[in-house]
């Protein structure tokens, strides 16, 4: 009975590390005492894509969309802008934000294959003070069964040409936006402009 627990113990810690190698994320920063100096006030936020180094503009606003709606549904943020720019915080705070999550991607093309790597960090409104930061890169297949339906919506809505971005995109920003911190709505306003943002 103890070597079954010991066994178990091991293999769990075996899985775990697996699926800690497999992360696209590292260099994930939180400020010391997010939970008490922001997590009830920092959460209405503008999401602030750079603009890729080749140009393309479908994709980087690809990139703003597909943040934007995965912070609105997997955290308690409120994303209500998106912009593309290359001062992360500058006239991004007015409107009542509270938060500019800036991000800056890179993607290349190899073969059937997309390669994306991206620095991203949450500055807090006023002021600019780092809340959070990550990075992360990986390759992934234009080719992904699992997001079929995924890529054919953003394609749909943005134009065919994002098409071969999508799958890579989702994946390396649902891995980076997993590692934000969480924050809590505490007024009823609050929440009931989430959920108008959710439908």
């Amino acid at each position: 009975m103890r070597k079954e627990r010991i066994l178990a113990r091991a293999l769990a810690v075996l899985a775990l590390a697996a699926t800690a190698a497999c992360s696209s994320v590292s260099n994930v920063y939180v400020i010391d005492g997010f939970d008490k100096s922001d997590r009830t006030k920092t959460y209405r936020m503008h999401v602030v894509t750079q603009p890729l180094p080749a140009g393309d503009k479908k994709a980087g606003e690809l990139w703003g969309l597909v943040a934007q709606r995965w912070v609105n549904h997997h955290r308690d943020f409120i994303a209500k802008k998106r912009t593309a720019a290359l001062n992360p915080v500058t006239g991004r705070c007015e409107g009542g934000m509270e938060a500019v999550l800036h991000m800056k991607p890179t993607l290349e093309r190899v073969g059937d294959d997309v390669e994306a790597t991206v620095t991203a960090a949450l500055f807090r409104c006023p002021g600019g003070a780092k809340l959070w930061s990550a990075e992360a890169a990986g390759t992934w297949s234009i080719h992904d069964d699992e997001l079929k339906a995924t890529t054919d919506r953003y394609a749909k809505e943005l134009g065919e040409s994002v098409r071969p971005w999508v799958p890579a995109s989702f994946r390396i920003l649902r891995e980076l936006l997993d590692t934000l911190p969480k924050p809590k709505l505490v007024k009823d306003d609050d929440v009931m402009e989430k959920i108008e943002l959710e439908e």
